[in-house]
This record gives C-alpha cells, structure tokens and sequence, in this order.
C-alpha cells in the first residue's frame, strides 16, 4: 500500500502541482481547498491514516481549528511539514513549536519537497517501529517464560517418572485462590504458577507468565498418551486458574 499524502492550502495550481509531483513519486494524494475540507479528511475513518499532511501556512491561521487538528497528530504516525511564503516565516517557527515536523519557505523546487516528505515519512515510520519493538520484545519474553514451565513439567516427569503426580499437584494449587501478598510482578515468573492470580484473570494468555494449568496438564496427558481433559474437568479447572 502507497503512503497517503494530504495537500492542504487555497492555491489551485501550488495545490495540483504538488499532487502531480507526489503522485509521480508513488504516493497517494488527497486534495483540501480549505480548513473544512481539511478537517473532514483528517477525521474520516482509520482506514485513511495519512503519512504525511502539507499545510499551507498562508491559507490556514496557525492558531485556526486545522493547526489544532493537526497538534492531536504529533505523536500519530501523522507527520506535518508546513509551506508559507517569504514573510511567514515567524509562523511557521511557532508552527515548528506547537505541531509541525518541518517547513518550507517559498518559492521552492518540487524537488525539495518530495525529498523532505519522503525524508519525514521514513522518520515517521522508524517511529512507529521503536514503539512497537518493546511490546514485541516483552511478549516475546512472556512467550519464553511460559515455554519453560513446560519445559520444567517435562522434566519434573522425567526425574519422578509420576506424571500422575505432577497433574494432581497442578490440580490442587489452581484450587487454592489465595494471592501471594509478597510476590509482584518482577518475581512472578519465579513460581510455579502465576502467584498473581487477580491480574492473571484480567489478563490474556498473550501476556501472562504462565501458561494456563488446563493447558500443562493436558500436556503431560500428551506424555503419556493419554486424552486431553474433558469439557468438564476444563471448565472446572479453568474457573480456578
């Protein structure tokens, strides 16, 4: 999918040239003659997220319903580069310092301008990769927690040889809904189950440090060629975990 670019500002001809020259490069453009028009595209439903607005300070009052439209975006994966010619320059600084991402004084060649907006959707989208990296790194991390405690049931099995055992153990602690006052959340993948049962409960799997105990016991029936538990032992054992 190409980036979405919006072209905000009352010059016709500034306008279509810059669709014209941003289409060329690959992007998609959407056209606004004025604020209401602006206003409606920047609002209109997710599936039209833009990459990239280019505001025409010279049409659009730096303190108008646009320029506040636009501040909501700062942090979006939204960026803001600003036009206004020779004398607004001043806006455009205080443009710089409320909202936008960069500016360009006019006149200037269509040359400059696809490559600044290429420059600041490259940035944008890096952004948008750094906060997602911590969220994948974590539930990467929580993935590999829950692994292990399948990894130590396997083993608790092989050095006992009682996979019987193991299952009425896991059996008994879910029925016990007492929450450990002293464990927290740092130490929780140090327990056996998930001491932190009220957060466990509000929790998805994605994001818990076990894996639920319905899931290991019909694992260690896996061992043993057993049949996984029934409808009704599930939803007994699941309403404890």
């Amino acid at each position: 999918m190409s980036e979405r670019v919006l072209v905000a500002g009352d010059d016709t001809s500034l306008r279509e040239s810059l669709c014209r020259h941003l289409h060329l490069e690959g992007y998609t453009c959407d056209e606004a003659a004025d604020e209401q028009r602006a206003l409606h595209l920047l609002n209109v439903t997710a599936d039209r997220i833009y990459d990239l607005v280019i505001a025409d300070l010279d049409a659009f009052a730096i303190d108008g319903l646009l320029a506040c439209e636009l501040g909501k975006r700062v942090s979006s994966r939204t960026s803001i580069l600003v036009t206004t010619g020779p004398r607004g320059t001043l806006d455009a600084f205080a443009a710089l310092e409320r909202y936008a991402d960069d500016y360009l004084a006019k006149p200037f060649s269509m040359r400059e301008l696809v490559a600044r907006s290429r420059a600041l959707i490259r940035r944008s989208h890096l952004r948008q990769k750094e906060a997602t990296a911590p969220i994948a790194a974590r539930a990467v991390q929580l993935a590999v927690s829950r692994q292990r405690e399948y990894l130590a049931d396997a083993s608790s099995v092989d050095l006992t040889r009682n996979p019987a055992g193991l299952e009425r153990a896991l059996a008994i602690i879910a029925e016990d809904k007492e929450v450990l006052e002293v464990a927290n959340r740092a130490t929780q993948h140090l327990y056996f189950t998930n001491p932190i049962k009220k957060f466990e409960e509000r929790s998805s799997n994605l994001w818990s440090t076990h894996p639920p105990i319905v899931d290991r016991i019909n694992r260690l029936r896996q061992l043993t060629g057993e049949g996984p538990l029934d409808a009704t032992e599930t939803h007994e054992l699941a309403g404890l975990d």
